[in-house]
């Protein structure tokens, strides 16, 4: 191989690799809004469930932390909270059978 069509091979690598980092770059900018915009459908979800049951026109967000404090505490929402959670697991899971 001679000089040149090494340094031409290297340009042509060159080249790639700068377009692969280019497309890297836009795949990460892609995962980061799509993983924004799950959040955000999550939060507004998840909001508008708590707001069917404490409205924020009748409660403060001092209000709201306190209520959500105070429930957190209680044993019997910590035991519910974690029974949802492995009941969610184990549907995740396929049936092995």
């Amino acid at each position: 191989m001679t000089l040149q069509e090494l340094q031409a091979e290297q340009e042509k690598a060159e080249r790639e690799l700068k377009i692969a980092k280019q497309n890297l770059r836009i795949l990460k900018s892609d995962e980061k809004k799509l993983t924004r915009k799950e959040r955000t459908h999550r939060l507004c979800n998840h909001g508008g469930l708590l707001e069917k049951y404490l409205p924020p026109d009748r409660f403060t967000d001092a209000q709201m932390e306190e209520i959500l404090t105070t429930l957190f505490r209680w044993n019997d929402v910590i035991v519910l909270v974690n029974d949802v959670a492995k009941r969610s697991k184990t549907a995740e899971k396929p049936d092995t059978g």
